[in-house]
Formats: structure tokens, C-alpha cells, sequence
């Protein structure tokens, strides 16, 4: 009878999932949280900026595409824009594709 006991005793009880979980729960919150405020929030107001700058483009604005070509908008469309590169020369771009202003760009 005293030998069943002292075997009880030296087994260890099995870890309780629930009780491992609350104490993790904190530390994937805080990651959460950190991911969110550090990644997440400032590309959403990156794209809204972007977003914005886009339809307020008018016509004489020099701008610069995401490839790098430097134009002036000739004629703006919903979804695509007029560029003349070069006296006489247009290209069609996508509105999308439009980055910046030149002054900025410089």
C-alpha cells in the first residue's frame, strides 16, 4: 500500500491546456497588436494618400509613373491618363501607375 502511494506521488500531473493557453493568450495579443500598428495601419494610410493624390490629378501636373517616366498630364480619364514625354510625343498610362508629383519626386 505505501509503495502505490510513493508512485502516485513521483508522477507528475499532466499540464492543463486551458491554464497554457491563458498564459500564452497575452503574449499573441500583444504580437497581434504590434503587427497591426506597425505594419498594417501605415499602408492603409499610405494607400489612402496614394489614393487621394490620384484623383486629384489635373491637367499641366508634371508627375513621375511608378517606372520612372517623366511627364506632363495632357488628358485624364477615370482609369487612364494622357502623358507628353517629349514635345510630341504621348503615352497612355494608367492612373494607377501614376506615383508622384515631379516636384516631390525631386
Amino acid at each position: 500500500m505505501g509503495s502505490a502511494w510513493a508512485q502516485e506521488a513521483a508522477t507528475p500531473a499532466a499540464p492543463d491546456p486551458v491554464k497554457g493557453l491563458l498564459l500564452n493568450l497575452p503574449i499573441f495579443v500583444g504580437l497581434f497588436l504590434l503587427f497591426y500598428f506597425g505594419v498594417i495601419q501605415p499602408q492603409k494610410k499610405q494607400a489612402a494618400k496614394q489614393a487621394e493624390f490620384q484623383s486629384k490629378l489635373n491637367r499641366g501636373d508634371e508627375v513621375v509613373t511608378l517606372s520612372g517616366i517623366i511627364g506632363t498630364v495632357r488628358g485624364l480619364t477615370d482609369k487612364v491618363i494622357t502623358l507628353e514625354i517629349s514635345p510630341g510625343t504621348e503615352m497612355k498610362v494608367l492612373r494607377s501607375q501614376v506615383a508622384a508629383h515631379l516636384k516631390e519626386q525631386v
